[in-house]
């Protein structure tokens, strides 16, 4: 029962209920564009960027710490979304940013003469993206209807656009602006029969019902977190299948991997194929560079860190190893010794379309 107590109880774990404005409490009427966060969130933040807030990828304990962390906020998003494999989903600034660098990676499947399907219910995030992917891949873009007595979905129209030519429907589950709730399940079973994807903006869906992406049988699906009192992040999952026969749209330069039989989180791991691909949209950077030819798999200590480093121009300071030079000068030819004794950039990185976590990603934009 929704009583006076209980909603007090609610207000008060947020701190920004706190506030008054002419000695009143304020009311935030702007959820649909993002909530406010209750004190546990505040305070989950200020714990990890206080005690574990590192790059993925090191060899010390706090970004051994931050990957378990993000390992398992992989696992948790999975169990909200319905997937039983997190290496599907991936995180993004916003959703935005994440359909538009999926929307790229889709694009490199369509040929001319394609067609994609859009709703004039849709919020812009699930709209432009593809229109301008469309119009970079000299794709049709068909524009499914409303009602305008009631503002809900023509779905029977959308439906009648379907053809074997179309190889994406994007449709939200629920409007930002109507609130209308629209078949979901229904038009993916369409999209599916004809051949399509199907992708699904759950944004102003998923803080008011649960979601099973199996059970809806969408391919992709999109939410975010600061739209149901989380961070301001972007969520997606996809389908494994497809995020493996993606290319990278983005990918990450990185510097070369440690050589030598290290943990399957520092060098290639034993099932790469299946990670590379489930993770390769937006690009990763892999593992950190070796120290010259004095790293060795046995000096992972910080003393043996230090010892390496200190022969490659870098220094120690805490649990983290600091380079101060791109090389050991001794590596170099004597013209160049001055030079880099100079320079603390490092050389120009190679490309990568390896997998990432996407969450720990340089993100288009």
């Amino acid at each position: 029962m929704l009583t006076l107590e209980f909603v007090q109880s609610l207000r008060q774990q947020f701190p920004a209920l706190a506030r008054r404005q002419n000695d009143q409490p304020v009311v935030y009427l702007d959820g649909p564009a993002g909530t406010q966060v209750p004190r546990r969130v505040i305070d989950a933040i200020a714990d990890y960027l206080s005690h574990r807030n590192a790059n993925h990828g090191g060899l010390f304990a706090t970004s051994r710490e931050s990957d378990a962390m993000l390992d398992e906020a992989h696992r948790a998003f999975a169990d909200l979304l319905g997937a039983d494999d997190p290496d599907c989903v991936y995180f993004g600034p916003n959703m935005t940013t994440l359909t538009f660098a999926l929307s790229r990676a889709i694009a490199t499947t369509w040929r001319p003469g394609d067609e994609i399907i859009v709703t004039r219910l849709d919020h812009d995030a699930n709209v432009t993206p593809w229109v301008l992917a469309a119009r970079d891949a000299d794709v049709k873009v068909r524009y499914a209807e409303i009602h305008r007595e009631d503002c809900t979905l023509d779905v029977d129209h959308l439906r009648s656009l379907l053809n074997e030519r179309t190889r994406l429907v994007a449709v939200g589950a629920a409007s930002n602006s109507s609130g209308s709730i629209n078949p979901i399940r229904e038009i993916a079973s369409w999209a599916h029969a004809v051949g399509a994807w199907m992708f699904v903006d759950a944004v102003h869906y998923a803080p008011h019902a649960l979601i099973d992406v199996a059970e809806i049988g969408c391919d992709f699906l999109a939410c975010s977190a600061y739209k149901f009192f989380g961070p301001h992040v972007g969520v997606m999952w996809g389908r494994r299948e497809l995020l493996e026969s993606l290319p990278a749209y983005k990918p990450a330069s990185r510097p070369k991997r440690i050589a030598g039989p290290m943990d399957d989180r520092h060098a290639e791991p034993r099932d790469n194929r299946r990670r590379r691909g489930s993770r390769q949209l937006l690009g990763r950077y892999r593992s950190p560079r070796r120290f010259g030819s004095r790293w060795s798999p046995e000096r992972l200590g910080v003393a043996g860190i230090a010892r390496s480093a200190s022969g490659a121009g870098a220094s120690v300071r805490g649990d983290r190893t600091v380079r101060t030079a791109a090389f050991p000068r001794a590596a170099l030819p004597a013209s160049k010794r001055s030079t880099a004794s100079r320079s603390t950039a490092s050389p120009t990185p190679t490309v990568s379309t390896n997998a990432c976590r996407p969450c720990r990603s340089r993100i288009p934009g």
